[in-house]
């Protein structure tokens, strides 16, 4: 089978970062274009647009770096260990706990 998305991307952590950053890309651009091509002012829309998307943005990043530096150090393979050897999942291990 072949993958589609680099090897970095395999962690689900930074899946996730991926697919907040790329939403919210998307969405700057898209309510970016829908304000020029509007009639009437939308303050709040500038509120939205600027500070708080790029900020989404920055997050699906920070998850994106998270993922990888996890992959780096071994986290996912620490925890398919510890699947292993119990035989329980990570959320049972810390109920008993």
């Amino acid at each position: 089978m072949e993958r589609r998305l680099p090897g970095v991307f395999s962690h689900p952590v930074s899946l996730i970062g991926l697919v907040i950053a790329v939403f919210n890309a998307g969405l700057i651009v898209f309510l970016s274009v829908v304000e020029v091509f509007s009639r009437r002012a939308h303050p709040y829309a500038d509120l939205i647009i600027w500070p708080m998307l790029p900020v989404l943005v920055l997050l699906g990043l920070c998850l994106i770096v998270i993922g990888i530096r996890s992959l780096s150090h071994g986290l996912s393979r620490h925890f398919d260990r510890l699947i292993r050897r119990t035989g329980k999942d990570v959320v049972n291990v810390r109920e008993d706990i």
